[in-house]
């Protein structure tokens, strides 16, 4: 069993700066406490110059692991500017837009055989969204014969659908309206036809919005996560 599977357990988040600016930084199970641990990171001429801050959190289930490192660790660096010339996955960003979508829906996301989430208000953000399934689950739409053929072909049902939890990111890459039907399926007003099975997985009725998904990515294990109405940020998620 990997260490980090095993609870309770310490999460040390370490910075190296210089001139009161991030230069490098961790989050790990032991603290870094030197300069010289941040191998290949400093600029040696100035190494006298180096600082470096450790925080400790105590963890005691894989919630808290998450909080540590998504919430906890970024929240902490951000009393810190990065340096001018950083390079890397910097240690804090712009939260990531989220929206909560019901399930089964928010699994269909992830497996990336919806491709459209319907809505009945428009939204002009495009970029980044992280797919939040709700704690609710549609028992009658889970057991349709299109998406329950679906959902068992990955193993799920509608008993062990992921619930309360981010379950994948994508990019929100355009909002169209759906502006009429014809024989087999919908109309969008940039003139793309809605085939089967996706109509059958929103409801594109003329005057709604279809939110094009694209770059879904599932994750590997959902993260838990209160949900809110329309879209919101999720401090889970940093861009």
């Amino acid at each position: 069993m990997h260490w980090s599977d095993k609870y309770p357990h310490d999460l040390y988040a370490s910075v190296l700066l210089l001139d009161g600016k991030i230069e490098n930084w961790k989050v790990v199970d032991y603290p870094k406490k030197t300069p010289g641990i941040f191998s290949g990171f400093w600029k040696r001429d100035r190494l006298k110059d180096y600082t470096v801050q450790t925080q400790k959190w105590t963890v005691n289930n894989f919630l808290e692991s998450q909080d540590a490192f998504n919430k906890h660790a970024p929240a902490w660096f951000r009393q810190w500017p990065h340096a001018d010339d950083y390079i890397g996955f910097p240690a804090y960003g712009t939260p990531m837009q989220a929206i909560t979508v019901w399930q089964p829906w928010a699994t269909l996301i992830a497996l990336r055989i919806k491709r459209f989430e319907t809505r009945g208000w428009l939204t002009k953000y495009r970029g980044p969204l992280a797919i939040h399934a709700a704690k609710h689950v549609d028992l009658n739409a889970s057991r349709e014969d299109a998406i329950r053929s679906v959902l068992s072909e990955y193993g799920f049902t509608s008993d062990n659908l992921p619930t309360g939890a981010v379950v994948a990111t994508a990019v929100l890459n355009d909002c169209v309206k759906s502006v009429d039907t014809w024989t087999d399926g919908y109309i969008l007003e940039n003139g793309v036809y809605v085939y089967s099975p996706e109509y059958e997985f929103g409801d594109f009725t003329p005057g709604r919005f279809a939110w094009e998904l694209t770059e879904v990515a599932a994750l590997q294990k959902p993260i838990p996560a209160k949900g809110k109405q329309r879209i919101w940020n999720w401090d889970g998620g940093f861009l």
